[in-house]
């Protein structure tokens, strides 16, 4: 997938996460948005929540003012349990088309700290349903980690790989957050990202 272009039609070449505002973000997005502009800064990952996702047209105006790129939009769940995953999937897929259409490139999602090995083969499914409706969308899924996918040498992270393709033209992606998996002095070898995340269909790709 090409690079995604800022409003001048160049590549983008720094973004940022807002998580360091906290539950501020909702509230304070003009102003975190117009200082992430003045810093030179221009594409931004926002957390799902801190949005109202029956506004894009509030959001698509908001980030335009402050040439702003939404590169990716974030969220997460739990999918190993039928009930909770049912409407988590059907948040995820209104977020999906929020996403998509303020204009987001990537989708990113977190997985949850209660995962197992055992429960990624559940979970993995989810993603893969996941991954099929960003595709539809024009999305491409990628994972956002934390520190727990790399405990116990990374047997999470390294789990992932039975549920992803063979090979794709073009994959979700794993981001590895390098400050997370420091917290779990895990070895160096699980430090390397994988070439996609998807379930055993590939429908991210």
């Amino acid at each position: 997938m090409p690079r995604m272009l800022n409003l001048n039609g160049q590549p983008i070449k720094v973004g940022a996460q807002v998580i360091t505002w906290g539950d501020q973000v909702r509230e304070q997005m003009p102003r975190i948005l117009a200082f992430l502009h003045d810093e030179g800064y221009e594409g931004v990952e926002i957390g799902m929540r801190h949005f109202d996702l029956e506004r894009p047209d509030k959001y698509r105006e908001v980030l335009a003012r402050y040439e702003m790129r939404l590169v990716a939009a974030h969220s997460g769940g739990t999918f190993w349990n039928k009930e909770q995953a049912d409407v988590e999937m059907a948040n995820i897929e209104q977020a999906i088309r929020f996403a998509a259409s303020v204009g987001s490139r990537y989708f990113a999602l977190s997985g949850n700290s209660q995962e197992t090995v055992e429960t990624m083969k559940m979970t993995a499914v989810a993603y893969n349903r996941i991954g099929g409706l960003c595709r539809e969308a024009g999305l491409q899924l990628t994972y956002h980690n934390h520190n727990w996918e790399f405990a116990g040498d990374g047997a999470l992270f390294q789990s992932f790989g039975p549920y992803r393709p063979r090979s794709c033209a073009s994959c979700s992606g794993y981001r590895v957050d390098t400050p997370c998996r420091t917290r779990t002095r895990a070895l160096s070898r699980t430090a390397q990202p994988t070439n996609c995340l998807c379930a055993p269909q590939g429908y991210s790709c």
